[in-house]
C-alpha cells in the first residue's frame, strides 16, 4: 500500500486540488500541499545496516528524542501499525514501527504518523508522513548518525561509477543515503572508508570526485 494511501487513512483525509507548483519530491523534506494533503509532510530514508538489523529483530527506529506530535521530550512509545481498507471501515495490519515516540499527553488518541517500511535483497527503506516537518528533519539527521551505510560497489553489485545512477532504487539510495552520510565524513574519515572497504580504483576516484 502507497504511502499516500496510508496517509489517507491514518488521518481520515482526502486528497485536495493539488498545487499548482506540484510537488519537488528530491527534497529531503517534502510539504504535500503541491500533491493535495496540505499540512502533511513527507520524507524517505534507507537504514543503514546497523538500523536494518534493530528493525528486523525490534522494529525499532532511530527516532529523535521528541514527541512527534508536538516536539516535547519523549515520556512513552507507540506502535504505529499499517492500516487497511476503505473509509469508514478500516483495520489494523501488522506492526510497522514499536518505538514512535511521544509525550505523556499525546501518549493516547489518534495517529501523528503515517508510514510504509520496504525491503530489497540489501536494503530497508522507510517512507514517513507526518504534520511536523521538524520532527521529519530532525529524523533524518538521528537516521544519519545510526553507523555507516556499505559502499555502492557492495550494495549494488555489477554497478559501475559515473553511469547508471539517475534512475530508480540506485538514485534514490545514492542521494537520501549514501551522499548524506559521505557528507558527514571528513578527508581522514573518506581515505580510511575507502580503505578499509577496498575501494576499486575507478569506484575511490569516482567518490573523490565529489570533493
Amino acid at each position: 500500500m502507497s504511502i499516500l494511501s496510508q496517509l489517507e487513512l491514518v488521518f481520515g483525509v482526502r486528497e485536495q486540488a493539488p498545487s499548482p507548483d506540484g510537488v519537488n519530491w528530491h527534497a529531503p523534506t517534502v510539504d504535500l500541499t503541491g500533491a493535495g494533503y496540505p499540512g502533511f509532510h513527507w520524507t524517505a530514508f534507507f537504514l543503514t545496516p546497523a538500523g536494518a538489523e534493530r528493525y528486523r529483530s525490534m522494529k525499532a527506529i532511530a527516532w529523535p528524542d521528541s514527541c512527534v506530535a508536538c516536539g516535547r521530550p519523549v515520556k512513552a512509545a507507540r506502535t504505529c501499525q499499517e492500516v487497511r481498507g476503505f473509509r469508514p471501515v478500516v483495520w489494523k495490519g501488522r506492526p510497522l514501527c514499536t518505538n514512535v515516540p511521544y509525550c505523556d499527553e499525546h501518549a493516547e488518541g489518534g495517529s501523528h504518523l503515517a508510514m510504509s517500511v520496504h525491503h530489497t535483497r540489501s536494503l530497508t527503506s522507510v517512507s514517513v508522513i507526518a504534520k511536523r516537518e521538524e520532527f521529519l528533519r530532525k529524523t533524518l539527521l538521528q537516521v544519519q548518525r545510526d553507523g555507516e551505510h556499505e559502499p555502492p560497489w557492495l550494495t549494488f553489485p555489477g554497478a559501475l561509477p559515473w553511469i547508471g545512477w539517475n534512475q530508480g532504487t540506485n538514485e534514490a539510495w545514492l542521494d537520501r543515503a549514501f551522499r548524506p552520510f559521505w557528507a558527514t565524513l571528513s578527508a581522514s574519515e573518506r581515505k580510511d572508508y575507502l580503505f578499509r572497504w577496498q575501494a576499486p580504483p575507478d569506484w575511490a576516484e569516482w567518490l573523490r570526485s565529489w570533493e
